[in-house]
C-alpha cells in the first residue's frame, strides 16, 4: 500500500463510504502511467488525512464509473464501463496492519454499467445500462439472478441513488438536451419525473431524510430539489465548486437507514448490532 506522502493523484471519480471502518474509497486515474487506482481516505481526528491504494488496476482500458460498499460481507463493488462488468473486491483484514484483497468478476452486463447503488439490508445491488439497451437492473448478491425494473422508461441513465427509507430509487437520465431525474419504488412502480431541465446536467445522485442532491457538471454547482412533491423545472443551489466535481454521497443516509425492521432485513443481528455500535461511534464523533 503507499502513504499519501507517495501518492500523486490524478483524475478522481467514484466515491463511497465505509461506515463500518471509517474509510472513503475513491478511484484516481493517473494521467503519467494511463492506470486506475482505488484508494481510501481516512479522516484523522487531527484533521488531516491518510491515503492508501489498496488496488491497481493495471489495464489501461479499465474505467470505472461507480462504487459502492457493502458491510455485510466487506467487499467493495464497482462499474467497468469500457470493459462491460460489475467487478467485486473482498477485504482480508485478519491482519490489520496489512489489509489485503482479492479481486473477482461479479457480473457480465450488456451494455456499458453505471451507476451502482446497495440495498445493504435486503442484498439487492442496483446499477444502470447506460448504452444499447438503457435500463435499470437489480440483481441479488446471493444468487446473482438479475432483471430489470421499470424498463423502456430510460434513454441514457448515468446514476442511481436508492432511499433505503421510503424503498424508493432516484435515476439521473437525459434524452438529446432534455435532463431528468426520475424515481420510482424499488420494485420499478410508481414511476415519476422529479426534475426536468434544458440548462442542467444531472450526475452523480444522493438523497438523504428530505432532498436529492446532484453534481451539475455545466455550471460546476451541487444542487438539490425536495424528495416529496410535484415535478419541477428548476433546482435550488447547494454549494459551487472551482472545477468540475465528479461524485457526491451523503453519509448521513446510511446511517438514517439502519432504523430497520430485522423481519424484513437479510442481514443478521449480530452484524446488525455491529454495525449499529459503529454508527453510535461516529455519532458521538461527529458531535464532539
Amino acid at each position: 500500500m503507499a502513504e499519501a506522502a507517495s501518492l500523486k493523484l490524478g483524475e478522481l471519480k467514484a466515491l463511497t463510504y465505509d461506515t463500518t471502518n471509517d474509510v472513503f474509497y475513491f478511484t484516481d486515474a493517473h494521467r503519467t502511467d494511463g492506470y486506475t487506482n482505488i484508494n481510501t481516505l481516512k479522516l484523522r481526528n487531527d484533521g488531516s488525512t491518510q491515503i492508501k491504494t489498496i488496488v491497481k488496476l493495471n489495464d489501461r482500458d479499465v474505467s470505472i464509473e461507480d462504487l459502492v460498499y457493502d458491510f455485510n460481507d466487506d467487499a467493495l463493488f464497482y462499474s467497468d464501463r469500457n470493459k462491460e462488468r460489475i467487478m467485486r473486491v473482498n477485504f482480508d483484514r485478519s491482519n490489520p496492519e496489512s489489509v489485503t484483497v482479492a479481486q473477482e468478476l461479479f457480473l457480465s452486463t450488456t451494455g456499458q454499467p453505471a451507476g451502482l447503488e446497495l440495498d445493504a439490508c435486503k442484498r439487492n445491488l442496483y446499477f444502470a445500462i447506460a448504452t444499447d439497451d438503457p435500463n435499470i437492473n437489480v440483481i441479488s448478491i446471493k444468487d446473482k439472478n438479475a432483471k430489470p425494473i421499470c424498463n423502456g422508461k430510460h434513454k441514457q441513465p448515468n446514476a442511481i441513488a436508492l432511499d433505503e427509507s421510503n424503498d424508493r430509487i432516484y435515476i439521473a437520465d437525459r434524452s438529446s438536451n432534455i435532463y431528468f431525474i426520475n424515481s420510482f419504488t424499488n420494485e420499478g412502480d410508481d414511476f415519476k419525473v422529479e426534475l426536468k431541465s434544458f440548462s442542467r446536467t444531472p450526475r452523480s445522485l444522493a438523497v438523504d431524510h428530505q432532498y436529492v442532491y446532484y453534481l451539475d457538471g455545466n455550471e460546476h454547482e451541487l444542487r438539490r430539489i425536495l424528495k416529496h412533491g410535484e415535478m419541477k423545472n428548476t433546482s435550488e443551489f447547494f454549494m459551487k465548486f472551482s472545477s468540475d466535481p465528479t461524485d457526491v454521497i451523503v453519509r448521513s443516509n446510511f446511517i438514517d437507514a439502519m432504523k430497520v425492521d430485522m423481519k424484513k432485513c437479510d442481514v443478521s443481528e449480530g452484524r446488525m448490532k455491529e454495525l449499529r455500535s459503529v454508527i453510535d461511534k461516529v455519532r458521538n464523533q461527529d458531535s464532539n
